[in-house]
């Protein structure tokens, strides 16, 4: 929306705002964790959870649980920009490693 002046409006200025906010590649992960809490169940269970990490130093262990943290939640500070030729081919490579993963599952 644009004013007489070419300005854009306040609406408009307020709406591109929030969107900048929105729009940030963590979206992407969304099907993905939804796709993974669907099948939870399917999870070792707990006991054989902490069996797995029974041996494993524990520096280690919080290493590995901060580095995933952090790996998940950069892309929610990382803009989401679909404007070029090269961004819509890592969008459909995106797309289709994300179906791949699906398929897997």
């Amino acid at each position: 929306m644009t004013t007489a002046n070419n300005c854009p409006s306040s609406a408009a200025v307020e709406h591109s705002k929030y969107r900048r906010y929105a729009l940030r590649c963590g979206l992407l992960l969304i099907p993905a964790i939804a796709w993974n809490l669907a099948f939870t169940s399917k999870l070792m269970s707990a006991p054989a959870v902490a069996e797995f990490w029974r041996d494993i130093p524990a520096p280690l262990t919080l290493i590995e649980n901060l580095l995933r943290a952090l790996v998940f939640v950069l892309p929610f500070a990382m803009p989401l920009e679909i404007a070029t030729k090269r961004e819509c081919l890592a969008l459909l490579a995106f797309v289709l490693g994300t179906l791949v993963y699906f398929a897997s599952g």
